[in-house]
């Protein structure tokens, strides 16, 4: 069912795939849920069609009007991203029903009679036209409201329409495969998914659609036309057909077919590492042990981060390290959830509250670390190409990945001894990255203005990061004093 709201709202299986994607990244989807949405839409996809083969013009026009003067007016407000989305399919619809009208006229033009005709009666012919057309126009419903015109018109028989609407949806996986040619893991699992369901559909039909036409055996265009006399609703049930008997199909073995997209293209490692490792829908059960399990999870983000941070040593591409950075962003918003989740639903006692609060603190500045780092990264790699930048660069990242690996095993170990060195290293009495700005940002080096103002950035930046670090290693130390 969301997925036949989805492909109303967007009126496209490619868009409608990209935003599922978009919500699997996020978190809030796997790809074995996101299968179902997607068949849904498909299925729904088939009877938009029917809206479009009578006469909406009308209710159209009454639905725009309504929908502007609510999105435009002050009063409604609260109602503006509602309006605003009637609004746009209104003129969806709209635009296809004028398409539909404009195309009529075209019947009597010769020169497009002549072109017509020169394809009349090759199937083949007809198929790599509706691939085009959906390139084209990016549109299945404006492919099939093209192609009902021109049967209307009496320019293509039906049984170059059905080929025309196969060819079509051929070329929506073509499509959705260059859209998703730079994705990887799950989200290119689910475009994949999208680009074989189409090819499950052509599987099915055009074997039927063969047989029919070589051996006349009554089976899709004689089922259509006993349902229906009119050409453009005949259509309207073969796109049906075409989309829902895939759908049905593939409705029944999800597991497998999630299993196998798997296999073909599996997991990245931004997935792997992003994936809650402790946290569940069913920690509120019992708040202390939710607690904890957060808390462990919040621990694997100092992991993610280290290993962000050996991306930087390395001196890897900004691309690797924007991988881990996206991952970070994704376990942390799971993070958040959790604790929102748990404080809402759960009773808990001040201790619990407490550690909460430090908990929520920790993540806070744990995000800042994560923006800090990103930054950092970006600014070493140009420090690099000045005077003495190379050796800038090695002392700030081992002195931080220092201190960040103490922190770690602060966070893992619990020590005693961790926890006081880490307090020492991060301690504002130390004076280690004054004296090191005061050493590369003397008026006697060979330094200009420009390459000075990256230098102070960078020494900013490394200083906040060591704070930050200081206040996260006392914030596990609050949280084994309240153990």
């Amino acid at each position: 069912m969301w997925g036949g709201i989805l492909i109303t709202m967007t009126q496209s299986t490619a868009a409608a795939t990209f935003i599922l994607i978009g919500m699997m990244r996020s978190g809030m989807m796997s790809v074995k849920k996101s299968i179902p949405v997607l068949i849904g839409a498909n299925m729904f996809a088939g009877m938009i069609v029917f809206i479009l083969v009578i006469d909406i013009q009308t209710f159209v026009f009454l639905v725009l009007g309504i929908a502007a003067l609510l999105f435009t007016s002050d009063s409604a407000y609260r109602f503006k991203n509602i309006s605003g989305a009637v609004l746009g399919m209104a003129i969806l619809f709209l635009g296809l029903t004028i398409m539909q009208n404009g195309v009529a006229p075209l019947s009597d033009a010769t020169w497009f009679k002549e072109t017509i005709a020169y394809a009349h009666g090759s199937y083949a012919l007809a198929f790599v036209i509706g691939a085009v057309l959906r390139l084209l126009m990016q549109s299945g419903l404006a492919v099939i409201v093209f192609s009902i015109a021109l049967e209307r018109a009496g320019l293509l028989s039906m049984y170059e329409v059905m080929m025309i609407l196969y060819g079509s949806t051929i070329g929506s996986s073509i499509l959705t495969y260059l859209l998703s040619s730079k994705l990887t893991g799950n989200s290119k699992q689910l475009a994949m998914f999208q680009v074989s369901y189409n090819i499950v559909g052509i599987l099915l039909m055009l074997p039927l659609f063969y047989l029919e036409v070589a051996m006349e055996i009554p089976l899709v265009k004689a089922l259509a036309e006993s349902i229906a006399t009119e050409g453009g609703t005949q259509v309207a049930i073969v796109n049906l057909l075409f989309n829902a008997l895939p759908g049905v199909l593939l409705f029944f073995f999800v597991t497998p077919v999630a299993e196998l997209l798997k296999r073909l293209w599996p997991e990245s490692i931004e997935e792997t590492i992003s994936k809650p490792k402790y946290i569940h829908d069913q920690m509120g059960e019992d708040p202390t042990s939710s607690i904890d399990l957060i808390h462990l999870e919040q621990n694997r983000l100092l992991e993610i981060i280290s290993t962000s941070f050996n991306t930087i040593r390395e001196g890897r591409q900004l691309l690797e390290r924007k991988v881990f950075h996206d991952a970070f962003e994704t376990l942390s918003g799971s993070i958040n959830e959790a604790i929102t989740d748990l404080t809402s639903r759960a009773s808990l006692s001040p201790e619990q509250y407490s550690k909460i609060n430090i908990i929520l603190n920790n993540q806070h500045l744990l995000e800042t670390v994560n923006s800090s780092l990103e930054k950092l990264g970006s600014e070493l790699h140009n420090i690099k190409k000045i005077k003495a930048g190379a050796q800038f660069s090695n002392i700030v990242v081992e002195g931080l990945d220092t201190i960040l690996l103490t922190l770690i095993d602060v966070a893992t170990e619990k020590d005693a001894f961790d926890m006081e060195l880490i307090a020492m290293m991060t301690s504002s009495e130390g004076n280690g990255i004054s004296k090191v700005r005061s050493a590369y940002l003397d008026e006697e080096r060979d330094v200009d203005t420009a390459a000075k103002m990256l230098l102070l950035s960078a020494t900013n930046l490394t200083e906040r990061l060591i704070n930050d670090f200081g206040e996260i290693g006392n914030n596990y130390q609050k949280i084994e004093a309240i153990n």
